[in-house]
């Protein structure tokens, strides 16, 4: 209590410390984006353009700050954003969104997985297809990528044919269930997709590979698939 009591009288040490009133704009600044992010939740669309009203994003037709936003934000709904950047209106926005990604080095599932992380599919088949298809060709960009790959539309293929198929096995409260026929075309589509990209590797590359090891290679591929889907 000594202690205390003798410091009273010293003059306050700022020294290494923000100063008050920045810290009183960054509070400010702060409870702006938390507004603006919950009017986004209610409508991406208002929410946007309060942000940019605002000085938070630089404008309502500039995709790269708008992405940058939605990519740093973890406050933003999921559900909700993975709508607002399938639309086709904002598609500029999708493209800017997943090029802040690098997918060097990854498999599919990986970059996949890494993009899913951050919002939620919408439920309409179109909007999933434009994400997809976004993704491909982002996927692709990187050349190193194309070497368990054929092309950007196996890429394409592949990805479509993971979400139905992660859908279908983790969401058994669904009213509508993939159809049996159906999962069998889906992972019928998953095998060429591996056949396309192992025939598409240098022949150097297939000669270490026979066609021996190449079959039971596919074999082992399709015992991993649920009974269910063959």
């Amino acid at each position: 209590m000594n202690f205390i009591y003798e410091r009273l009288s010293d003059s306050p040490q700022t020294e290494g410390f923000p100063a008050p009133q920045k810290l009183q704009d960054q509070r400010l600044l702060k409870q702006v984006i938390i507004q603006g992010i919950k009017k986004f939740n209610e409508d991406p669309k208002k929410g946007i353009i309060f942000l940019a009203q605002q000085g938070i994003i630089e404008g309502v037709d500039h995709p790269e700050s708008i992405a940058r936003f939605l990519k740093g934000t973890s406050r933003a709904d999921k559900k909700h954003l993975g709508e607002y950047i399938s639309k086709k209106q904002n598609i500029e926005i999708l493209r800017s969104f997943l090029g802040i990604f690098d997918f060097s080095g990854k498999r599919v599932d990986e970059a996949l997985r890494e993009m899913l992380e951050t919002f939620r599919l919408p439920g309409e088949a179109q909007l999933i297809e434009r994400i997809v298809l976004e993704f491909s060709d982002k996927y692709c960009e990187t050349e190193a990528n194309l070497k368990d790959v054929a092309d950007k539309d196996a890429v394409f293929i592949l990805s479509y044919a993971i979400i139905m198929l992660n859908t279908d096995q983790h969401t058994p409260n669904l009213k509508v269930m993939i159809l049996l026929g159906a999962r069998k075309k889906l992972a019928a589509m998953v095998v060429m997709v591996l056949t396309m990209s192992l025939e598409s590797q240098p022949d150097d590359v297939r000669t270490i590979r026979p066609q021996s090891e190449r079959c039971k290679q596919r074999q082992r591929f399709r015992s991993r698939i649920p009974p269910a889907h063959l």
